[in-house]
């Protein structure tokens, strides 16, 4: 027929393409109708679970890596990890106080202020978080269990750095090498006596 120009009929029901004609049916608009509801959830979800993510409460974990626990006495520590190796003592340029840092045997570094945990750093995968996390974990498993980090973000040596602050100078801090999985976890006060 000349003059037909693909597209809508007048009465809205067929799709004419040349000389084939479609109807469509009820069942097609009401696929079409949710494929489209389902697309607009799934925007809406990316869009929102980060900003819930950020404003839900961060699981402290406790202040715990390992079986250790900021804030721990030497000697508890030494009951709960057995035998720790010296590694060397620094004092710190910002606080002025001396830390002397040990190794556990399962690869735990801790760090004590007057034989006060005051930090846990592992690099170990055997290690986790009592979430669950741990080192060569995929960044999005981090930010499912710990949502948007609160404090920082900084890329220092092509390793991205994420910190939540937990509490009076008590943070977590997570390192995200350049294949975006865990690369170390630390938790760290850094004030107080």
């Amino acid at each position: 027929m000349p003059g037909i120009i693909p597209g809508w009929n007048k009465n809205g029901r067929e799709w004419s393409a040349g000389s084939r004609v479609r109807r469509i049916s009820v069942w097609d608009k009401l696929k079409n109708g949710l494929v489209t509801v389902l697309c607009v959830a799934v925007l809406i979800a990316l869009i929102i679970a980060p900003v819930m993510a950020a404003n839900r409460e961060i699981p402290l974990d406790g202040l715990v890596l390992g079986s250790c626990r900021i804030g721990d006495p030497f000697e508890k520590v030494i009951r709960q990890t057995g035998t720790l190796q010296y590694i060397h003592s620094y004092r710190n340029a910002v606080n002025g106080r001396l830390y002397d840092v040990f190794m556990t045997e399962k690869g735990l570094v801790l760090s004590f202020v007057k034989e006060r945990l005051m930090e846990i750093d592992t690099t170990d995968r055997q290690c986790a978080t009592p979430s669950g996390l741990k080192v060569g974990d995929p960044l999005l498993k981090m930010m499912s269990l710990y949502g948007i980090y609160n404090f920082g973000s900084v890329a220092r040596n092509d390793k991205q750095h994420y910190v939540w602050d937990y509490q009076q100078n008590k943070y977590l801090e997570i390192i995200i090498n350049g294949d975006e999985r865990v690369d170390r976890i630390r938790i760290v006060e850094s004030a107080g006596e």
